[in-house]
C-alpha cells in the first residue's frame, strides 16, 4: 500500500492533535466529571434545603391543624353534652 500526503518534506501532513485545525470549530474543553459530580452534588443540596424547608412547614401546619382538630372535638363533646342534657330535660317536663 502506498500513501501519497500533500506535505512537504519536513511539514507535517496534519496539524498536532493539540493545535486547532484551520477553519475548523476550536476544541470544546475536555469534559471534567469532578466539576459535573460538584454541580449535581450542589444542585441536590439546594433540593434537600427547599424539602426539609418544606418538611418544616408541614410539620408546623400538622402540629396546628392537630392542635385545632383536638379543639373542635372538645366542642362537640361539649356541645353533645348540652344537647343530651336539654333533651333529658325536655323528656323529664314532658313526662309531667
Amino acid at each position: 500500500m502506498h500513501v501519497v500526503t500533500t506535505a512537504r518534506p519536513g511539514q507535517a501532513a496534519a496539524p498536532a492533535a493539540s493545535q486547532p485545525v484551520p477553519g475548523g470549530q476550536p476544541e470544546q474543553p475536555a469534559h471534567q466529571p469532578g466539576r459535573d459530580i460538584a454541580a449535581a452534588l450542589q444542585s441536590l443540596a439546594r433540593q434537600v434545603s427547599k424539602l426539609q424547608a418544606g418538611n418544616d412547614r408541614l410539620r408546623e401546619d400538622n402540629d396546628r391543624l392537630s392542635a385545632e382538630v383536638a379543639r373542635i372535638r372538645a366542642l362537640m363533646r361539649q356541645t353533645g353534652g348540652a344537647i343530651a342534657q336539654q333533651a333529658s330535660q325536655l323528656l323529664a317536663g314532658a313526662g309531667d
